[in-house]
């Protein structure tokens, strides 16, 4: 809450390990848990972002509207699923996403996915500090200077709540999320005011470049999946399993079909291919204003969310290591990667999803537990390196890369590497073998309690 933000500001320099300290490295305490009405708009402000909205134009350019929206809801319903899975295990065990793969890739073993998705977490910020800086200056053109300059200004600015952990992403999104559904309903107001909804339901792609509806939802999915692969970083805070369900689906599914709808729709009626600044055009200053409250709530998010994958992989608080992942941020906000942006997703798609099959075929259907690393010593995970989980996750993404964009590759990965986690496994057990490696350097699989 914003009160718990105003606390840890006052601490900051009387107690700043304190002040700054996030659980980055262990487990949440039940003293710590967060209420779901708290959870929400924490979510919403990871959601909503810059270059999520560029993204919604690439999609509705390929498909009539209707597709483009049955698209939309399929596809949500799918990366809230993908959210759920990964959120329940961090609420049951407190940990962040990456510590998560620290307990089921071993700890060298995680090194290589947490990287890769430390490097996502930069990427996004590069390209939503670009995207907002363009919106900004589209209306305040008297500024005067090169939106890679502002973007980088807005790299390092809008870093400052992020080195507070969840109580700095609460604060911020308290202000921001009621901003941007007033913004995105005045978009909606304009367009109808101006007779734009004829123009959307006309709209017709090519036939070079139209999609069919599981294209659409491997995009959607493709879109999402980086960040909500990532839910147990925000929803290791929950009370209960119930409250990480109603914070995904109640965050996700709504809102993004909300702002993807309108963000299509502003794109189509405008001509902008980024209708971030279409938003602008439409509603000038407020619009503006809007888009840079929006870079806040999502860059904090996704500085928070680096931080914890650095911590991870160096074994050390987050509140440094954020110094250097802003820094190159903000110099990578000199270039333009919005250019980029589609092949990004498709790169992401592959990668991302199987790490979560892994995840959901140990802990969901092997079922495996280790209570004491799982909820009380996740740092005694030094020196494993668990095998099936590095084939399974290759093997997943090797399937994905050559499935056919129809057939979803997202979640053909991810089903995958589920299947083939299990199948190393059982081969693991029925051979002399060492195909698979338990958090604490074992082979022996320890089963989940009856009650679980």
């Amino acid at each position: 809450m914003s009160r718990n933000f105003i606390n840890r500001l006052r601490l900051l320099f009387s107690n700043p390990n304190q002040a700054l300290n996030d659980h980055e490295l262990g487990h949440v305490p039940q003293s710590d848990r967060k209420p779901v009405y708290s959870l929400i708009p924490v979510w919403l402000g990871f959601l909503s972002a810059p270059d999520i909205i560029l993204a919604a134009t690439t999609v509705a350019l390929v498909s009539s509207f209707e597709v483009y929206v049955a698209g939309l809801f399929f596809g949500l319903l799918l990366v809230s699923t993908v959210a759920t899975i990964m959120g329940i295990v961090g609420q049951r065990t407190g940990l962040s996403t990456y510590m998560l793969y620290r307990r089921f890739f071993g700890y060298y073993g995680a090194k290589l996915p947490v990287s890769i998705l430390l490097i996502t977490r930069i990427g996004w910020n590069a390209v939503e500090t670009i995207v907002a800086a363009k919106a900004i200056l589209l209306v305040f053109d008297f500024i005067g200077i090169e939106a890679n300059i502002l973007a980088t200004i807005l790299a390092v600015a809008l870093a400052f709540t992020a080195f507070f952990g969840y109580d700095g992403l609460d604060f911020i999104s308290r202000f921001t999320i009621p901003a941007l559904v007033l913004t995105f309903g005045a978009a909606g107001y304009a367009i109808v005011t101006n007779g734009g909804i004829a123009e959307i339901m006309a709209f017709t792609p090519s036939a070079s470049e139209q999609m069919p509806f599981t294209a659409i939802v491997s995009l959607v999915f493709a879109i999402w999946v980086s960040g909500t692969s990532l839910s147990a970083d925000i929803v290791r805070y929950a009370k209960s399993d119930r409250d990480v369900v109603i914070a995904n689906y109640g965050s996700i599914v709504p809102s993004q079909l909300f702002m993807f709808i309108l963000a299509g729709a502003v794109g189509l009626v405008t001509g902008y291919s980024n209708p971030a600044l279409g938003i602008a055009e439409l509603l000038g200053v407020v619009g503006a204003f809007a888009l840079f409250l929006a870079a806040w709530t999502t860059v904090d998010n996704q500085y928070y969310s680096a931080g914890l994958a650095a911590s991870e992989l160096t074994n050390r608080h987050k509140a440094p290591l954020l110094v250097g992942i802003v820094a190159v941020t903000a110099t990578l906000s000199f270039a333009d990667l919005t250019q980029v942006i589609t092949e990004y997703l498709v790169l992401i798609g592959v990668a991302v999803p199987p790490l979560v099959g892994v995840v959901f075929a140990d802990y969901f259907v092997l079922k495996t537990r280790f209570p004491d690393i799982e909820t009380q010593s996740i740092q005694d995970v030094e020196s494993s390196v668990n095998p099936a989980a590095i084939i399974a996750w290759v093997a997943g993404a090797a399937i994905a890369q050559f499935t056919p964009l129809v057939y979803m590759p997202p979640l053909v990965g991810l089903l995958s590497a589920t299947v083939a986690y299990i199948a190393v496994r059982k081969l693991s057990d029925s051979v002399d073998i060492p195909l698979y490696r338990a958090p604490d350097g074992s082979s022996n699989t320890q089963l989940a309690p009856a009650d679980d």
